[in-house]
């Protein structure tokens, strides 16, 4: 079998063929994708003069598979090295020579074990790792050491524009990112001692850091107190995006810049890589699991903010009293997972520019008081899922006057809608209800508004018909009715008895085949976020 002439090679599965790869001399890329079981490279892999591309180097503790085989080897493009924690001594990752390769992406872990906790140097080897000036993306994770090296806070890694620090323990301190010229990304996760993102002193007039940063995710860090020590009025002037995730002692300072902010409680998942979320959250500390009042009562310093979602704060019944105060820019309103929330708060009612209302797994919010619904003048989505006691709308529903879509999904306790959607909105384009398994009736007639353009229903059982106003509407253009077996046959295609109500919609779908529409399936959380931060440094 001849091999000599591979110019590229896909490993998902490394097959048996890998202990002889060192002989694939003319070899330029190795890939090795979905490899999560992988535990050793390819003996002697620092043979394969010709290799450019090589994202994953496992380092093993035997001859042929040591650091040093990425010695000679002109990688350019993405590398992640793992198991670092094999590596005793700074010359052998000296060696290594990554200043010599053209990188875009570096990524260096240390693995979870006795090893990784019995290294005595391992600041000194992090040193030797220095890369390429021109590297883009920087990952470091499960690194034990107490201090940074001074290279990664270097201004001349002019390039440098997303950075990822995981499971840095001991680390009391950041190197001196802030001056990291062209750095827009940084996530920063279980760094349990870490106080402040930046510790820097300004006195004397020196120039503030992180004059580029644009998105900032922090996760896991109990003692996290602020993100500058020195606060002023010119600190992180670009800064757009914040993702925190259990930093319970974090307040927020004003920061005119912020357009969005996650909040968010650690929850307990699987997965296989560091630098994914879901290891992260699931080493969380259990300490870090609480309310976190503090950084509620700071939201309204960041008056310009228009993106607020609150995730899983399973001991929250309301909003503290001022918390949306003068965010008078909020255009979405996030709501998910607040398990005990009984009622909105009152200061939406306030809110003119709001036009986005998400309310999901809120298990004892049983309505939305009429006093909340009558403000909400400008809203536009209004989107209400798995909430177990929610039984209906109020009948200030008919004063959102600029609504045009409403979503409401597993609501078991939702029995009629018809006292709510009696008066229809005048702007409402799209109703979707899905997954109401109680819900018996709608209004028998739904006012005269023209502009719906799509009604979809599925998943109600014993839904028994629908409202006779259906067919008025010369604006509708989907009519999807699913698993209601009541309605599909009185409105059968030809033979139903109401099928000439409908048979002028354009688009109609009585299918037995029930499916949840792209709207509802984005609408579901998983605790990802949809910031920058994750296609740079996320794998």
């Amino acid at each position: 079998m001849q091999f000599a002439g591979f110019e590229s090679q896909l490993l998902s599965k490394p097959p048996a063929v890998a202990r002889h790869l060192k002989y694939l001399k003319a070899l330029r890329h190795l890939y090795l994708r979905g490899c999560s079981s992988l535990v050793y490279m390819p003996n002697e892999i620092g043979q394969l003069n010709s290799l450019r591309t090589l994202n994953i180097y496992i380092v093993g503790k035997k001859k042929g598979l040591r650091l040093d085989e990425l010695a000679q080897l002109c990688l350019r493009g993405e590398l992640h090295i793992k198991n670092l924690e094999r590596v005793t001594n700074a010359a052998d990752a000296k060696e290594a020579n990554l200043m010599g390769k053209q990188l875009d992406v570096l990524k260096l872990s240390w693995g979870r074990n006795e090893q990784s906790k019995l290294l005595q140097n391992v600041d000194q080897i992090l040193e030797a790792l220095e890369p390429h000036p021109k590297l883009i993306n920087l990952g470091v994770g499960g690194y034990q050491g107490m201090y940074f090296p001074q290279w990664m806070g270097n201004p001349h890694l002019k390039n440098l524009c997303s950075i990822k620090l995981v499971d840095c323990w001991y680390s009391q301190q950041l190197p001196l990112l802030g001056r990291l010229p062209s750095l827009k990304i940084l996530a920063i996760c279980c760094m349990h001692n870490l106080r402040y993102v930046d510790d820097e002193s300004y006195d004397g007039g020196v120039a503030r850091g992180f004059q580029s940063l644009m998105c900032l995710e922090l996760c896991c860090m109990p003692n996290l107190e602020g993100l500058s020590k020195e606060e002023g009025g010119d600190m992180f002037p670009c800064l757009s995006e914040m993702n925190v995730i259990a930093c319970p002692r974090l307040t927020f300072p004003a920061l005119p810049s912020v357009r969005k902010l996650c909040i968010a409680k650690a929850r307990r998942r699987s997965g296989h890589d560091l630098f994914s979320r879901e290891i992260l959250l699931s080493q969380c500390p259990s300490k870090t699991r609480s309310p976190n009042q503090v950084q509620m009562d700071s939201i309204h310093g960041l008056g310009c903010l228009e993106i607020l979602e609150i995730h899983d704060d399973q001991e929250l019944a309301s909003f503290p009293k001022g918390t949306l105060q003068g965010l008078c820019r909020l255009r979405q309103l996030h709501i998910h997972h607040q398990s005990k929330m009984e009622v909105l708060p009152l200061e939406l009612a306030n809110n003119a520019a709001l036009q986005e209302l998400h309310i999901i797994g809120c298990h004892n919010l049983e309505s939305l008081t009429d006093q909340v619904l009558t403000g909400l003048q400008s809203i536009e989505k209004l989107k209400i899922f798995e909430c177990d006691k929610f039984k209906g709308l109020s009948t200030g529903f008919q004063s959102l006057s600029s609504l045009k879509d409403l979503i409401i999904s597993f609501c078991p306790q939702m029995v009629a809608l018809a006292e709510d959607l009696q008066h229809m909105p005048p702007m409402l384009q799209s109703i979707t209800l899905h997954e109401l398994k109680n819900l018996e009736c709608l209004p028998y007639c739904w006012g005269s508004t023209m502009t719906l353009q799509s009604l979809y229903i599925a998943c109600c059982p014993k839904l028994k018909s629908l409202p006779i106003s259906v067919g008025w509407f010369n604006g509708l253009n989907s009519l999807t009715v699913v698993h209601c077996p009541s309605i599909q046959k009185q409105f059968e295609k030809e033979t139903g008895k109401d099928w000439k109500w409908i048979k002028h919609i354009p688009n109609v779908d009585l299918g037995e085949n029930c499916w949840v529409i792209p709207t509802i399936a984005a609408s579901y959380p998983d605790l990802t976020f949809s910031g920058t931060a994750q296609n740079y440094i996320i794998d």
